[in-house]
């Protein structure tokens, strides 16, 4: 749990799933996180490394759990089912921005009462997950249905609304938003500052799955090559091969072993029959009448220094010529702040929003911030808690309460609450028993495809899995 950055209850909602509670085990899950079936998709899963299963044979698959029992409420038609306990005092809060950290804060604040409004830029909701997260990952309706379950329980969703633009923070005030909230996620996309960057069929990577998420055309070669090693330049390549592009090469600076995608998607791609040329950097592009030609990569020789920060070297005479006429760079993601500076919003050296770490509260102390707008690119279970924590303390600052950590520390709670166990009782012996796996579409099926690639758990292969917890919360267990 201490693993999971919302601090799920995750032996709680387990135990529900293995006596067949599923809705009880979903009804877990929201006390903390608005949006089970999407982060039961996406989620990294940094809980299931500290599962102490995986000392025995494997964790337990606590991702899949959580998207099982959201696909089974929507598979039974049920509506979900909320206790909204109203503050003391409630007031009328503005989010800026509808993505992970914008919809989890709106969320927290509308079960406390609150009148939230979510203004959104883009012309629909969800942020990097509906125009970031390809389609063949996240299904379009499993994040469309979370958001209109945020709608239902009375949060405001306006799209089409440009902060900095349309409404400012005196405009927000005069209307009498009594805090705002910002999390305008990462829309940019880096740039190299190479010879030869502003070519015809250089294209951003964001721009390029935004464009494709919304169905606007995108102009392509024949022959495309995607720079970068992330999780983002996977999500291009293969998102090219769906839309039916020509020839798709990665090349990334990473050896293999450094690529910072996660591991399975870079197996998904390579079954996908998408090459990665490893260990080559970008050191010009090729144009010829302002059109792109090509590029000239340099062999990386090591991408970390000593300190294990990120300072590539290379060695200048080891280059190698690539023909392209489409290059799409996916070489990390960057806030658009433009709205910043004219209302006096503070940003740290590297140009993020900034706030404090635990309450998210900013210098202006009616303005909050969270997201990756705050802290750089993370996951969306993080910009998710970064949301209800912020939520805690516009609470506060309605309330005229100081902003400061929630007294109602999680752990403090389940120490309480839960059985620790007594070294004098009888140790409970486990046979081994496998990790059962979700079904998945075959590569060859896939790569036409944006029909979503890891399928979910039936009723009986869940509790099944769920019953491979150990319960290492309340006894002590040994392999046999």
């Amino acid at each position: 749990m201490d693993a999971c950055p919302i601090q799920l209850d995750i032996p709680k909602y387990v135990e529900h799933i293995k006596d067949a509670k599923f809705a009880e085990a979903l009804h877990v899950i929201r006390e903390r996180l608005p949006l089970p079936g999407t982060v039961g998709r996406v989620c990294p899963r940094p809980c299931e490394k500290y599962c102490r299963r995986a000392n025995l044979d494997e964790p337990i698959s606590i991702k899949a759990l959580k998207r099982f029992v959201a696909d089974h409420e929507l598979s039974e038609k049920k509506e979900p089912q909320y206790q909204i306990t109203p503050s003391e005092n409630t007031g009328k809060v503005a989010v800026v921005g509808a993505g992970p950290a914008g919809i989890s804060c709106a969320y927290h604040l509308a079960l406390k009462g609150h009148q939230v409004t979510i203004f959104e830029k883009l012309p629909v909701g969800g942020g990097m997950m509906a125009v970031g997260i390809p389609k063949y990952s996240l299904p379009s309706d499993i994040l469309a249905n979370e958001i209109k379950t945020i709608e239902k329980m009375g949060v405001t969703i306006k799209t089409g609304i440009a902060f900095g633009e349309d409404i400012t923070l005196d405009g927000l005030k005069a209307d009498g938003f009594e805090a705002v909230f910002l999390g305008p996620g990462l829309h940019g996309s880096r740039r190299l500052g190479i010879a030869g960057e502003d070519a015809r069929g250089v294209i951003p990577g964001i721009e390029f799955l935004r464009d494709v998420a919304l169905g606007k055309g995108v102009r392509l070669g024949e022959k495309i090559i995607v720079v970068g090693g992330g999780n983002v330049a996977i999500d291009v390549a293969r998102t090219l091969k769906r839309i039916g592009a020509g020839e798709v090469t990665m090349v990334c600076l990473e050896t293999r072993e450094e690529m910072p995608a996660w591991e399975h998607e870079i197996n998904d791609t390579l079954e996908e029959g998408i090459p990665i040329i490893n260990c080559f950097g970008p050191n010009r592009f090729l144009e010829k009448g302002g059109n792109l030609t090509g590029i000239e990569f340099k062999r990386c020789t090591c991408v970390f220094d000593e300190q294990c920060h990120f300072n590539p070297q290379y060695d200048e005479n080891d280059l190698q010529t690539l023909a392209a006429d489409t290059i799409i760079l996916a070489i990390g993601q960057c806030a658009e702040m433009d709205f910043a500076q004219a209302q006096g919003i503070p940003l740290l050296t590297g140009g993020g929003l900034q706030a404090d770490a635990v309450t998210f509260q900013t210098e202006l102390k009616w303005v909050f911030a969270g997201g990756d707008a705050v802290y750089g690119p993370e996951s969306v279970v993080e910009a998710a808690a970064s949301g209800k924590k912020a939520a805690i303390g516009i609470d506060r600052f309605i309330n005229h309460l100081s902003v400061e950590p929630d007294d109602d520390d999680f752990f403090d709670q389940f120490f309480k609450t839960v059985k620790i166990y007594d070294p004098d009782e009888e140790i409970r012996k486990v046979e081994s028993k496998k990790r059962l796996q979700p079904g998945t579409l075959a590569p060859a099926a896939r790569k036409s495809t944006f029909e979503e690639i890891e399928q979910g758990y039936s009723a009986q292969v869940a509790v099944a899995e769920a019953e491979r917890c150990l319960r290492c919360y309340q006894v002590a267990t040994i392999a046999v």
